[in-house]
């Protein structure tokens, strides 16, 4: 199991994960369930971490480029960006950083 399917099947689970401000992974849900995964978790923990932070930079790159866009587009394409997110990365920075330097140009 790769960690994509590590962070689902303990989602699906009711186990939710998430990236604290400080930086950390943060575990909530049934007590019972996340004993169950914690071994599994605990296992593969640096490569968690390194998904929830480039699954939280993900939706914040997708928020921004599609801040026009209904909740259901902004969806899809984070889906999408999901489904691979090392080129999604890439290519959303490159997006905003585009962008910036339109904006940036414009008001020069």
């Amino acid at each position: 199991m790769n960690v994509t399917e590590i962070i689902k099947s303990a989602a699906e689970d009711g186990v939710k994960l998430a990236i604290c401000s400080d930086g950390t992974a943060n575990i909530s849900g049934d007590a019972a369930m996340i004993a169950h995964w914690a071994p599994i978790l605990r296992a593969h923990k640096p490569a968690i971490v390194t998904a929830l932070h480039k699954a939280a930079e993900l939706r914040a790159l997708v928020a921004a480029v599609y801040s026009g866009e209904t909740d259901a587009d902004r969806a899809d394409a984070l889906a999408a960006a999901l489904a691979d997110p090392d080129d999604a990365l890439t290519c959303y920075r490159s997006i905003v950083a585009e962008t910036r330097a339109t904006i940036a140009k414009a008001k020069s």
